[in-house]
């Protein structure tokens, strides 16, 4: 191969190395920021699955929602506020023919780590979980240490 043939070959190479310069990636921080904002305000429990569990009989599914039962209407609701501050509570209940006949509540903080990745603490008690946020659904699932199951929330606002 001559000389003129060969720089041919080594300017195209370059060209084709430097015009394959990827884009500037989303900083992490912006990801964060974004996710953020996202899960700010209330989003409503659809379910919740706990399973692979060490006893097979924690493994369960709760839904969330009415539904009617010997003519008797059983709700049961639940949800999660985010507050901008990092905080959030949970709040539950469940009504039968709309008396209110249980109630939960309870309070904690909320971190987002990265794109996938957040802590959530209730009342003392923190998980790392992972999660999935759109603009109008919000999935995380973690591993319950106690008691090995693989635990599941869905929710939607």
């Amino acid at each position: 191969m001559n000389f003129k043939n060969l720089m041919l070959l080594f300017t195209l190479g370059l060209a084709i190395f430097s015009s394959c310069k990827k884009d500037d990636p989303v900083t992490v921080n912006n990801v964060v920021e974004e996710n953020k904002t996202k899960l700010v305000g209330t989003w409503n429990v659809n379910e919740i699955v706990d399973k692979d569990c060490n006893d097979p009989a924690d493994n369960e599914t709760q839904k969330f929602g009415c539904d009617t039962v010997d003519g008797v209407e059983i709700c049961t609701l639940a949800a999660l506020t985010f507050a901008a501050d990092g905080t959030y509570t949970f709040s539950g209940s469940v009504t039968e023919n709309g008396t209110v006949v249980g109630t939960e509540e309870g309070e904690g903080t909320w971190e987002i780590i990265d794109a996938t990745q957040m802590t959530l603490c209730l009342e003392g008690n923190c998980t790392n979980e992972t999660y999935m946020l759109t603009d109008n659904s919000f999935t995380t699932t973690s591993t319950d240490t106690e008691f090995g199951c693989t635990s599941t929330i869905t929710a939607t606002k």
